[in-house]
């Protein structure tokens, strides 16, 4: 009986682990400038939209690997920014 009982729970376990996702998306890579004011990275797989982060400025829900940083130019002084663009997938964001 004791064995019965221990397999139960080794399977249980082991469904339980099987059914667990991956709690971390990829940064996005190669991001860069291409036009002088578009902003492009690579795809990441699994990622549902992007962040993208610049100055005081955060730019949620984009859902492509682009984005036009004209939009920046009424609301950030003019200057040097580090920018930083994060993948999203439901609650997980990536570093």
């Amino acid at each position: 009986m004791k064995k019965i009982i221990f397999l139960f729970g080794l399977m249980a376990t082991l469904a339980f682990l099987a059914s667990c996702e991956d709690s971390t998306l990829p940064v996005p890579t190669n991001v860069r400038i291409e036009d002088e004011t578009t902003l492009v990275w690579d795809a990441v797989t699994g990622a549902e939209a992007y962040i993208l982060e610049a100055g005081s400025q955060r730019i949620e829900g984009i859902k492509t690997t682009s984005q036009d940083l004209t939009v920046l130019h009424d609301v950030l002084a003019d200057g040097t920014y580090e920018i930083r663009v994060a993948a999203t997938l439901g609650d997980l964001v990536s570093e």
